[in-house]
C-alpha cells in the first residue's frame, strides 16, 4: 500500500503519517473519501494568545514569529537602503558620476523616499490592519485538515519562482453549524528553497482557524498560515536571514554596480593610444580567474552542496516510508538542449567579462598612477556630442582627428567628458591634445584644450575629483 493520500483506500480520511504531496491542489478534489464524523478530541485546546474575551494583548513570543520577523527586517533593510543612499550622496565622486549616470543625481531624494517609505511601513505595523489583529479580535474555531499540497504559486517565464502550502480543511460552520470544507493557502515561499519549508500539522490533525464575527467567509484563515507563532504552521528548516547578512548582500550588490559604472567610465576616459590586449595579459588573467573561475566555481560548489543535501533527504524520506524528491532547481542541474547552450554561455561569459573588468583596471591604474610629464599635439574638433539613452545613462563627448595619430591623421577619437567642457571646445580654436605618458608606458588622452591654455579644463578627471 502506498503512503501516498491518493491510494488510499475507500472509508478513511487520510491520517497524520501520509506525507504532503507536491503537486496540485486539484489532485485532491479528484479523489473521494468516506470523511468520519467531525469529532475533535475532548482535550482540544486553542493556542494561549487566542484565548480570552477581545480585545486581547499581543504576548511577547508573537514578536518572534516568521510574519513579525519579516516586517521587521523589511523596515530595517528599508532604512539602511536609505541611509546608504543618502550617505553615497554625499560623496562627491557620486554626485559627480550623476552628470553621466542620472539616477546617482538623485540619490538624496532616493534616500528620502527609502525612509519615507520605512516609517510608513513601520507605522502599517504597529497600527494597521494586520495579521496580529487576528489575535487581537479574532475569534477561534476548530477545524481538521483533510488534504496538504506543496504546490507552485508563481510562473514567470515558464520557471516556478515561489511555491506555497494549500489546505484543505472542514470545520462546523460558527454560525449555522452545517459541515463545510475550504483551501486555505499559506504565504508563498522561494522554488529554491521549498525543501526548506515544512508544516507543523499533517492531514487529519485539529487545527486552529480564526474569523473575524461579522464576516466569517471572506475573513477565515488557518491559524498556523498566519505565520504569527513561532514553531506553528509553516516552518522554515534552518537560519532565517538575518539583518546583518541582507546588510552585507546589500552592500555587495551596491560595490559591483559601482565596479561595473567605474569600468564603463575607465573604458571611455583611461583607453591608450596605442596597445595590444596582450599587454594586458597579467590583469585580464586575474581578472577572468576571480570574476570568472570564482562565480562559476560558487556556482558548482552551490549545486553539489544542494544535491547533497536533496540525497540525504530522500535517503531519510526512503527509510521512513515517505515522498522522495525528485528533479533540481539549480541552475546547473537543467537538463535539455537549450539550458545546456545558456549554461555553456555562462562558464564562457563569466570569464571573458572577468578578464574584460581585469584589462579595464589596467587602464584606470595606467591613468590613475600617471605621475609623468604631459606632453601635447594639435587636434582638431570634428563633432560635439551629447546623447542620452533611456533616460539613465547620459554621455558627453567630442570627436577629434590627432596630428601623428599612430592609427593614421584621418582616425576619429572621442573625449568623454563633461558638459562644461562640450562648451568650452565649441570655440574655434586651434586645439590640442593633453597626452601623458601613462604608469605603465602607455600614452592616453587627458583631455582636450585651446592651444596655449595653462588651465586644463574639467574633464575625464572630474570623478577622480569629485569636482561637478
Amino acid at each position: 500500500m502506498s503512503d501516498s493520500p491518493h491510494d488510499s483506500e475507500p472509508g478513511r480520511v487520510p491520517s497524520g503519517d501520509d506525507p504532503v504531496i507536491e503537486g496540485n491542489v486539484d489532485d485532491m478534489a479528484e479523489e473521494s473519501y468516506e470523511i468520519p464524523p467531525f469529532e475533535p478530541p475532548a482535550d482540544y485546546a486553542f493556542e494561549p494568545e487566542l484565548v480570552g474575551a477581545a480585545p486581547r494583548p499581543i504576548p511577547d513570543r508573537i514578536h518572534e514569529g516568521s510574519w513579525a520577523r519579516k516586517q521587521r527586517l523589511t523596515v530595517q533593510w528599508l532604512a539602511f537602503a536609505g541611509g546608504l543612499s543618502g550617505l553615497l550622496s554625499t560623496i562627491p565622486q557620486v554626485r559627480a558620476a550623476g552628470v553621466y549616470f542620472l539616477p546617482l543625481l538623485y540619490l538624496d531624494w532616493i534616500a528620502i523616499a527609502l525612509l519615507a517609505i520605512a516609517a510608513v511601513a513601520w507605522l502599517w505595523n504597529r497600527f494597521g490592519n494586520t495579521p496580529m489583529r487576528y489575535i487581537e479580535r479574532g475569534t477561534p474555531h476548530v477545524g481538521r485538515v483533510l488534504g496538504l499540497v506543496k504546490q507552485p504559486s508563481q510562473i514567470i517565464n515558464g520557471q516556478t519562482t515561489q511555491f506555497n502550502f494549500t489546505a484543505l480543511v472542514d470545520f462546523l460552520h460558527p454560525e449555522t453549524g452545517e459541515h463545510m470544507t475550504a483551501e486555505i493557502v499559506s504565504s508563498d515561499f522561494s522554488a529554491d528553497a521549498r525543501h526548506k519549508f515544512d508544516t507543523s500539522f499533517r492531514v487529519g490533525d485539529y487545527v486552529t482557524l480564526v474569523y473575524y464575527p461579522e464576516d466569517v467567509e471572506s475573513s477565515l484563515r488557518l491559524y498556523g498560515f498566519l505565520d504569527l507563532a513561532p514553531d506553528l504552521g509553516l516552518i522554515r528548516v534552518g537560519k532565517p536571514t538575518t539583518f546583518l547578512e541582507l546588510a552585507a548582500a546589500t552592500v555587495i550588490v551596491t560595490a559591483i554596480l559601482g565596479l561595473l559604472i567605474w569600468n564603463v567610465y575607465a573604458l571611455e576616459c583611461f583607453e591608450p593610444l596605442e596597445y595590444a590586449w596582450t599587454d594586458f595579459w597579467l590583469p585580464m588573467v586575474i581578472g577572468a580567474v576571480v570574476f570568472g573561475v570564482g562565480f562559476v566555481g560558487y556556482f558548482v560548489h552551490q549545486y553539489r552542496k544542494e544535491l547533497r543535501e536533496q540525497n540525504q533527504r530522500n535517503l531519510e524520506a526512503f527509510h521512513a516510508g515517505r515522498a522522495v524528491e525528485i528533479g533540481h532547481s539549480a541552475f546547473f542541474a537543467q537538463t535539455g538542449f537549450i539550458n545546456r547552450c545558456i549554461q555553456l554561455l555562462v562558464v564562457v561569459a563569466l570569464p571573458f567579462m572577468g578578464g574584460l573588468i581585469g584589462v579595464v583596471l589596467g587602464f584606470s591604474a595606467n591613468g590613475l598612477g600617471d605621475d609623468g610629464p604631459p606632453t601635447t599635439r594639435p587636434v582638431k574638433i570634428l563633432e560635439l556630442y551629447e546623447e542620452s539613452h533611456a533616460y539613465i545613462v547620459r554621455q558627453y563627448y567630442a570627436e577629434y582627428n590627432i596630428k601623428d595619430d599612430p592609427d593614421g591623421p584621418q582616425n576619429k577619437r572621442k573625449l568623454y567628458t563633461s558638459p562644461e567642457h562640450l562648451l568650452m571646445l565649441a570655440g574655434d580654436g586651434p586645439f590640442e591634445a593633453i597626452i601623458r605618458p601613462g604608469r605603465f608606458g602607455f600614452p592616453w588622452v587627458e583631455t582636450l584644450q585651446p592651444v596655449g591654455d595653462p588651465a586644463t579644463s574639467p574633464g575625464p578627471s572630474a570623478l577622480e575629483t569629485g569636482s561637478p
